[in-house]
């Protein structure tokens, strides 16, 4: 089995950016349309990782638990909760009268079968390891007496939070028998919008769900918007000209070089972000295998540097947890800076996978300068993902 370890080298608080455009017709004012960078990995619930699904799938599914606008944790198909006094065993009561975007009822035996297959090895979901405290998913995790019950190897502290990933949505069997136990992209969903149309690297479009649990108010529906079209645009500088030209109206990332004259002509607004960036390990075989080897790396990285040559807010990082969330710290402990002196005696080349994007380039083109100045040489091969490179989860 393959081992990764990570070093975290930024951010705290990354500044979440959007762009707004206005359009003048009534009949667009009812269509959003919006950027991604790349094509989501996979919108099956249990093994969705990236941003890109991450986004639309918060939109289109909802499980027991989500977070509203402000970041606060509240129950959404559950109507109530109860721990008993070890904090072993969970029992859920699902909202009455829940509907799939197809009109038949959600029920508890949804959700027990979609945490039971994103805990499923076979699966191979990526962030499965965050329900370890389930040993055995088969028992653990049932219905009885109409409530969702599941129970624990050993008490935690953010079942909770855990719950609100797309790993504990609910997933139907009659869909997935009907498609080979695979999870398709147009699948029923639970949230406010479903996928209507998808082209690879060009365009998804959903629709409002109608049989959305959460029901609107006429002046809510009125100022709503019935379809949603996200335009799949790699290259910042296109994206930035169809957002001028008034063909998107929201950009997820805009350029250091044009903040300036966007924030003056009112079109940007910044909120915080928690984020991790990191880079990770494969501590299984060869040199990463040495602790003294993956201090070298960790320490060769200008963090303040880094952050400074982006020059979009964000803040380099000691902890694992971004700054501003309880557990994090400023600085990291005396014993992680373990002092290494002989750099280039560990290693003759280093070789790095990562997504290509813009901003993932820049940043590994800052980290292969700051190597190479501890006599490292860093060999960066740049494509689409074999181990997880960046989190902005």
């Amino acid at each position: 089995m393959k081992r990764l370890c990570v070093i975290l080298f930024v951010w705290g608080l990354l500044p979440n950016i959007v762009l707004t455009a206005c359009r003048s017709t009534s009949e667009s004012a009812r269509v959003l349309r919006l950027q991604i960078s790349s094509d989501p990995v996979s919108l099956d619930p249990a093994l969705a990782e990236d941003g890109a699904a991450l986004r639309l799938l918060v939109n289109m599914m909802e499980g027991l638990v989500g977070y509203d606008a402000s970041g606060k944790l509240e129950l959404r198909l559950a109507q109530s909760y109860t721990v008993s006094r070890g904090g072993l065993r969970w029992e859920f009561v699902l909202k009455q009268g829940l509907k799939w975007s197809d009109g038949q009822a959600v029920t508890v035996k949804d959700f027990v079968t979609g945490l039971r297959r994103s805990l499923n090895p076979k699966t191979a979901s990526k962030l499965a390891e965050v329900f370890s405290m389930i040993r055995d998913p088969e028992k653990s995790i049932r219905e009885e007496g109409g409530k969702l019950v599941i129970e624990l190897s050993r008490p935690v502290p953010y079942l909770l939070q855990a719950l609100a990933m797309s790993q504990a949505l609910p997933e139907r069997e009659d869909v997935l028998n009907t498609h080979g136990g695979v999870w398709p992209i147009d699948a029923p969903v639970t949230g406010a919008y479903r996928l209507v149309k998808y082209e690879p690297a060009s365009l998804m479009e959903f629709e409002r769900n109608l049989q959305y649990w959460r029901k609107q108010s006429v002046e809510e529906a009125s100022h709503g918007f019935e379809k949603v079209k996200v335009f799949i645009v790699a290259d910042d500088g296109t994206a930035k000209n169809l957002f001028e030209q008034g063909r998107i109206d929201l950009l997820g990332r805009v350029s250091a070089y044009d903040e300036p004259r966007f924030r003056e002509k009112g079109w940007l607004r910044t909120d915080p972000f928690l984020a991790t960036y990191y880079i990770s390990f494969n501590t299984s075989a060869g040199i990463f295998s040495s602790r003294d080897a993956r201090c070298a790396v960790a320490q060769a990285i200008d963090r303040e540097g880094l952050v400074r040559s982006l020059r979009t807010g964000e803040r380099y990082g000691e902890s694992w947890i971004p700054l501003g969330l309880e557990g994090s710290f400023e600085h990291a402990p005396k014993s992680w800076k373990k002092p290494v002196t002989h750099f280039a005696k560990w290693l003759a080349s280093v070789e790095a996978d990562f997504d290509s994007s813009p901003r993932n380039t820049q940043v590994m083109e800052k980290v292969q300068a700051d190597l190479k100045k501890r006599s490292l040489a860093f060999i960066c091969h740049s494509r689409i993902w074999i181990g997880k490179l960046t989190s902005s989860k």
